[in-house]
């Protein structure tokens, strides 16, 4: 955190968070309601009068505005969970943890994030349209977690290329194969990220294969993280007539007893939703386990994988 009279600090590319104490706001009065995180949804807003391109205006008109919240409406602090300032600083308001006061009927099942200025006539800067960016990114944990399909693309989890060229799928697929990846459990982007890379080194340098074996993973961050996606073939059976004709969903862990995360859970509907809407998976698509193709396989093991689908319209 910095306060308004810190050094200049460059912000380029980096998250600058200023505290409430550091732009000079006043303290929370009373008690503020909890926010029931994940949220499933980030309210952008303006806050007028006026855009701010230092960290002193910026300071200034954030306290402007926490004076008209708290001493006009008499609300406990700034509405806002966080406002973003033309100089590309973010200046804590509520923060994550707190419902705000930002959006009617909307407060409890979301993180406002209001630009300071008004922008009917003038873009924001490009700064602030990065730290913005900056700030959702910092804290995905606590945005979706299952309630909303998020994609994790290739470049966002560093990986590799592909060694060569992979076939097409035909397309729409009748079948969508769940299987687990074995590796450690994950609960965090970061972390998820770091089990996707490890698992599509090992499949190239170890199994050689041309890439991670899967077209999609799905950790317990709630996160879809794009393997080889829609229209390529997987890798996922080793079986190359199965592998032709069917989508793979691998859930990130051992599940021989562990159950999934309500997140993996929920993001499996709506992924699955995705891609009969798309015209990628058939609207009769088949929905099963990989152990129940080839039985033998040791590591399709995954016994409390499969029983949380037990009762889903398509599992069979």
């Amino acid at each position: 955190m910095h306060g308004p009279n810190d050094p200049e600090v460059h912000v380029d590319g980096k998250l600058v968070v200023i505290s409430i104490r550091g732009w000079g706001g006043m303290p929370t009065r009373g008690k503020l309601e909890p926010l029931n995180l994940p949220v499933s949804k980030v309210i952008i807003s303006e806050t007028p009068p006026e855009m701010c391109k230092t960290q002193e205006s910026c300071s200034y008109w954030a306290r402007v505005t926490q004076s008209r919240h708290m001493d006009t409406f008499n609300w406990g602090q700034i509405g806002y969970n966080f406002l973003v300032g033309g100089d590309g600083r973010i200046y804590e308001g509520r923060g994550w943890n707190y419902m705000g006061a930002h959006t009617r009927d909307n407060n409890n099942n979301s993180i406002g994030i209001s630009f300071l200025g008004t922008f009917r006539r003038q873009e924001p800067t490009q700064k602030s349209l990065e730290a913005c960016q900056l700030l959702i990114a910092q804290d995905l944990d606590n945005i979706g977690g299952g309630l909303i399909l998020r994609f994790v693309e290739r470049q966002q989890w560093l990986a590799q290329p592909p060694q060569k060229e992979i076939p097409d799928l035909e397309l729409p697929v009748r079948l969508v194969i769940a299987l687990p990846t074995n590796s450690e459990n994950c609960n965090t982007q970061a972390i998820c990220v770091l089990r996707v890379r490890l698992l599509q080194s090992y499949d190239i340098e170890s199994s050689q294969k041309c890439d991670i074996s899967y077209n999609f993973l799905i950790g317990g961050d709630g996160n879809v993280y794009v393997g080889r996606g829609w229209d390529k073939m997987g890798a996922h059976m080793n079986n190359i007539p199965y592998d032709s004709m069917s989508l793979s969903f691998a859930y990130i862990g051992s599940f021989k007893t562990i159950q999934p995360s309500a997140k993996q859970l929920s993001v499996t509907r709506l992924l699955l939703e995705r891609g009969v809407k798309l015209g990628k998976i058939a609207p009769n698509y088949r929905f099963t386990a990989s152990s129940k193709l080839m039985p033998s396989v040791t590591d399709f093991k995954a016994d409390a994988l499969y029983k949380s689908f037990a009762n889903w319209t398509h599992w069979s």
